[in-house]
């Protein structure tokens, strides 16, 4: 697969001369991989890529940085593969790094205050990861004397769990919601097949080290699931709603980690997840993402639409149904919150008599929605008790999406994913120095906390400078 990763490369050196060149690129490399064979999950962020890319030329057609776009876009996929091929914990560790260095790229693309500050809190969040990584391999290393794939103590897998929670936008550390100011393409590729998932991939690849962690990872992930799920249900951008629901979905990843289903499971996610990204770039970018314009529910990109909110949450027979039964019971829950954001987003938006905007980002859509549905057919037995679960969370939820005390836990998760500290409160009435003083002190460590995500641009520079140090501390290592 190295020249696969040769190709992106040259692709995204050539794409300043054209754009069109990372797109031939992701093309050859697609081809090469298909004919001298490569991995599922490999195959499948080939395909995404390449189409999202695709995309890319419609929907930047009237960009002026659309250069520095398209190469960013093909160094994040070339990372990706290179995490997905990775022989030993630095090659891994260096595109660890370099997802979060693109992924920064892609966010301030459009270079507002909106897309600088969302870029740096992404930022943030991946240099935490980066660093419980690098701390893990530097242990793994003292402990082993080796760089390779053997063992990984407790500790250092502690470290990765963290790492991979902060990478994939689990709770407490949501950033992705705000990285919905990146252009589209760059979201159906972020939250599809590339670094949002990683972290899930990460623990399947090593399981055996990860199960004494398991009840806490399904702890985590059902907090993460809940949080963003209700999140989503007040959301009134469309981006927003499939950014929390990324989230969500992700978490479910990392209940299955130690599954021979996962690759599948990420697979069918990454292909429809970039194919509804697809969609709602085309019917929804000229009116800002706004869920209030009325189109037909009789169109065809009603019905494409529909079909994959229904196969993302897991309605049988298509899409996560499969995945989610295995789980048993539990995951009928996940059904059910999935159908809640996702109905109330798709009646919302499809209410009208509008019809909407099509390109070949629908044409995309359909054949990505098209080929997860042999991938998320598997045939196995579903006992009689899980399928009732199942289809009482789905009558369940087509009746009570839009049930006012849910908009009031909502509000609740949106403001616990997108809490930012307050940096005006004075406390007052307090009756002694000793109150005063403290309430200060936490005023002073909002600001400095708040500072973070909205200082100055030139600030940037340092958080770069630091990611490369870091990049560079791990070669060094070496």
């Amino acid at each position: 697969m190295i020249v696969v990763l040769l190709l992106l490369v040259a692709g995204a050196v050539l794409s300043f001369i054209s754009p069109l060149a990372s797109v031939v690129a992701a093309g050859a490399s697609l081809a090469w991989a298909l004919f001298f064979g490569a991995s599922m999950t490999e195959l499948i962020s080939l395909l995404v890529g390449f189409s999202t890319l695709l995309f890319a030329l419609w929907y930047l057609k009237e960009e002026h940085l659309k250069k520095e776009f398209f190469s960013a876009m093909a160094v994040f996929l070339a990372a990706m593969l290179l995490f997905l091929q990775s022989a030993d914990w630095i090659q891994m560790y260096i595109a660890w790094e370099f997802m979060g260095f693109c992924s920064y790229i892609l966010i301030a693309q459009k270079s507002t205050i909106a897309s600088r500050k969302a870029a740096r809190k992404a930022f943030i969040f991946s240099r935490l990861s980066g660093v419980c990584f690098l701390a893990a391999v530097a242990l793994i290393y003292a402990q082993t004397g080796s760089f390779s794939f053997s063992v990984i103590p407790a500790l250092p897998a502690v470290l990765l769990l963290v790492a991979a929670m902060a990478k994939s936008s689990q709770f407490p550390f949501f950033w992705l919601h705000d990285a919905m100011e990146a252009p589209t393409p760059a979201s159906a590729l972020l939250h599809s097949a590339t670094m949002v998932a990683a972290g899930p991939l990460l623990l399947a690849r090593f399981p055996d080290f990860f199960v004494f962690l398991l009840p806490a990872i399904k702890i985590w992930a059902a907090v993460s699931i809940a949080v963003a799920s209700f999140a989503a249900l007040v959301q009134e951008h469309q981006k927003k709603v499939l950014a929390f629901s990324t989230v969500a979905a992700v978490a479910f990843l990392y209940t299955i980690f130690d599954s021979a289903l996962l690759p599948w499971a990420f697979s069918v996610h990454a292909l429809l997840k970039s194919a509804l990204f697809l969609l709602v770039g085309t019917y929804a970018s000229s009116v800002n993402y706004s869920m209030e314009v009325g189109l037909d529910k009789r169109s065809r990109t009603s019905y494409l639409t529909l079909f994959i909110i229904l196969a993302l949450s897991g309605v049988p027979p298509f899409g996560l149904f499969w995945f989610k039964a295995a789980e048993g019971p539990i995951a009928a829950l996940t059904v059910f919150l999935s159908l809640l954001y996702f109905l109330r987003s798709y009646f919302l938006t499809f209410s009208g008599g509008v019809k909407p905007q099509e390109s070949i980002g629908t044409l995309l859509a359909g054949v990505l929605a098209a080929v997860s549905i042999p991938l998320s057919i598997h045939f196995f037995s579903v006992p009689q008790d899980v399928l009732s679960f199942f289809l009482s969370a789905i009558a369940i939820a087509f009746v009570s999406f839009r049930f006012s005390p849910l908009q009031f836990i909502g509000n609740a998760a949106n403001w616990l994913a997108s809490y930012e500290p307050r940096v005006d409160y004075v406390p007052e009435g307090l009756i002694d120095k000793w109150g005063y003083d403290f309430g200060i002190s936490v005023r002073h460590a909002s600001k400095k906390i708040h500072s973070l995500f909205t200082g100055p641009v030139s600030k940037d520079i340092g958080y770069i400078a630091l990611s490369l140090a870091a990049l560079a501390l791990g070669v060094k290592l070496c």
